[in-house]
């Protein structure tokens, strides 16, 4: 025969239910029992396994309540469902956003590829290693290194106008390589195009190194006239 009561008072001790055998607690002969722990109100239970129709999690009623393993199942159910994390990993590599409302700092996605930062978005625009992009800009963060487009076939096409920038003062020459340039004043050549190399020289008698201008056409066919 089941006992029948509504309370149970141990005086302040400990209440064993089952301390031998296999036995088990079930709350079977109840109707929606989870329903009395959980308020399914923003959870809504048409659905299976989540619902067709969801404005929220489920939530506790009260803390000291019971659960059958329905309510643990429907209380993880709803939690996933809106569960989002800032991270994406797998072992040390992982994608990682910040929001400044909630981290503090800059906003930003991180990204780390064994254990060591590659890229990030930021205010600032797209970060990887050196290399920044900002709108229609491509620039280095690093004043010790030289932006540096490659090409496997060793060719690099530009499909459009190349825009030199006057400058100001010329170059340095480095050995090996040739460095073009533009500047607001013409020199003979009427150009304002100049090149550096360390062939180049100030005039036609001394070889050394210093900027040249390159020579327009007209000026070029008048120069031979005269030499």
């Amino acid at each position: 025969m089941g006992i029948r009561t509504n309370s149970i008072n141990t005086n302040g001790q400990s209440l064993g239910l089952i301390n031998a055998g296999n036995g088990y607690i079930t709350v079977s002969g109840t109707n929606t029992y989870e329903t009395k722990i959980l308020d399914y109100t923003a959870w809504n239970l048409a659905g299976n396994p989540q619902p067709a129709i969801t404005v929220g999690r489920t939530t506790v009623i009260d803390d000291d309540r019971i659960p059958n393993i329905k309510a643990v199942k429907d209380f993880v159910d709803s939690s996933l469902y809106y569960f989002t994390t800032p991270i994406i990993a797998e072992g040390d590599t992982s994608v990682r956003t910040y929001d400044d409302s909630i981290s503090g700092g800059l906003s930003r996605i991180v990204f780390n590829v064994n254990n060591v930062e590659r890229g990030q978005f930021n205010d600032n625009g797209f970060n990887v290693d050196n290399v920044r992009l900002l709108s229609n800009t491509v620039s280095n963060t690093d004043v010790t290194q030289d932006l540096t487009l490659t090409a496997i076939n060793s060719n690099i096409k530009v499909s459009g106008y190349l825009n030199l920038v006057d400058q100001v003062t010329a170059p340095a020459d480095t050995s090996g390589v040739n460095k073009l340039y533009s500047k607001a004043t013409t020199g003979p050549g009427n150009t304002g195009l100049y090149f550096v190399n360390t062939r180049s020289g100030e005039n036609f008698e001394v070889d050394g190194a210093g900027p040249e201008e390159l020579v327009s056409k007209k000026r070029a066919i008048l120069f031979s006239m005269i030499f």
